[in-house]
């Protein structure tokens, strides 16, 4: 039973000296143990972590509870500090050089008049920005309760990826025509 390959690795070669077996195969072990398989005597754990949960489990509770402080004291800072008004903000680099606008710009102030609850005003800064924003939220929020509830999260397809990429690069060209003009800020 020592030397079944089915074993996690740890409990194969428990209490053995460099001595290799002649039934062992030659080269790395078949299979490895998951996080899911370790005792507490096979490797690391989450100190006090109880029955079912496995290491790692409170780091990522914790770095997403950093992002959500993050999230919240950024829009608490754009809430009280309108971006046309404070120079901290980031300015718009391509709008500088080439005085044209990027999908992008605007989205920083329409976001501002988001949190005051001016929607409409938003719209006229950054269209594609305000409509992308509960899709954006429901993907969040989609995500972070897959993740927490445990079930496996579904990867973007590559269709999607491009489809988005079209629609921001066709709104960024449309939005410097002089008759779209007015989807600028």
């Amino acid at each position: 039973m020592e030397n079944n390959p089915t074993l996690p690795v740890q409990a194969r070669f428990r209490g053995k000296k460099s001595k290799v077996c002649a039934s062992e195969p030659a080269g790395p072990p078949r299979t490895l143990p998951s996080p899911l398989q370790w005792s507490e005597e096979d490797g690391p754990a989450v100190a006090g972590s109880g029955e079912g949960s496995h290491p790692g489990t409170r780091y990522r509770y914790g770095v997403h509870g950093l992002w959500l402080i993050a999230l919240i004291g950024a829009v608490l800072v754009l809430f009280a500090f309108p971006p046309d008004r404070y120079p901290f903000y980031p300015r718009c680099q391509f709008h500088r050089l080439t005085g044209l606008n990027c999908p992008g710009c605007g989205s920083l102030r329409a976001l501002h008049e988001v949190t005051h609850g001016h929607v409409v005003m938003a719209f006229r800064l950054n269209p594609l920005f305000v409509l992308a924003l509960p899709l954006a939220g429901v993907a969040g929020a989609r995500t972070l309760w897959r993740r927490f509830s445990g079930k496996a999260s579904h990867p973007v397809r590559t269709i999607w990826m491009w489809l988005g990429l079209g629609l921001v690069l066709a709104f960024g060209v449309f939005r410097n025509l002089p008759p779209l003009d007015r989807l600028g800020p």
